[in-house]
């Protein structure tokens, strides 16, 4: 569950995520669960075109490791952003990206 408020521009989340990922690389299915982790978090948002950048006022802000995420959908009742994650593996030369949508319904 995630609660947006105005003035002051705060966002907090309850709960946990449970993940399934599956990956499928040169003929090769891969399958890892993440379990019980926070979504977003808490702290400060802010829309800066389609971003959605959230910001703990706790937390050290590293330029690469802002909570931002692409709002896919934005409607009176319902939000879907899109998360996307891009790996370099330093040793293969090789990157990969996940793509992510979370969708949100108001209550």
């Amino acid at each position: 569950k995630l609660t947006f408020t105005e003035s002051p521009n705060l966002i907090s989340s309850k709960g946990k995520v449970n993940m399934k990922l599956t990956v499928t690389i040169n003929g090769l299915t891969f399958t890892e669960n993440e379990e019980d982790f926070e979504f977003l978090g808490d702290g400060t948002w802010e829309i800066n075109g389609n971003d959605l950048i959230i910001k703990d006022p706790d937390e050290e802000i590293i330029e690469d490791e802002l909570r931002e995420v692409t709002i896919f959908k934005l409607t009176d009742n319902e939000l879907i952003i899109k998360i996307t994650e891009t790996d370099e593996d330093m040793e293969e030369g090789e990157t990969s990206t996940i793509e992510i949508l979370a969708s949100f319904i108001r209550e």
